[in-house]
């Protein structure tokens, strides 16, 4: 666990997008990666991060287009 906890860390650490930004991203990877429990932390760690509810919806209908070609 270490090296992905560090791994992680260099992952979020602000720096061309705010860590918002990133969590979206990951928001958006784990609606399309249909990750249940991934989509619930990083839609709570968005909105930490200040993420507003139409930003979040937007991530996630842009995940859901972006899936369906793979479905």
């Amino acid at each position: 666990m270490t090296p992905f906890s560090g791994l992680a860390r260099a992952a979020l650490e602000p720096k061309a997008f705010l860590a918002k930004t990133k969590e979206l991203i990951a928001l958006g990877i784990s609606v399309a990666t249909r990750c249940d429990g991934c989509i619930a932390f990083h839609a709570e760690a968005a909105v930490k991060q200040g993420a507003t509810r139409d930003e979040v919806m937007e991530t996630m209908g842009m995940a859901i287009y972006m899936g369906a070609a793979l479905a």
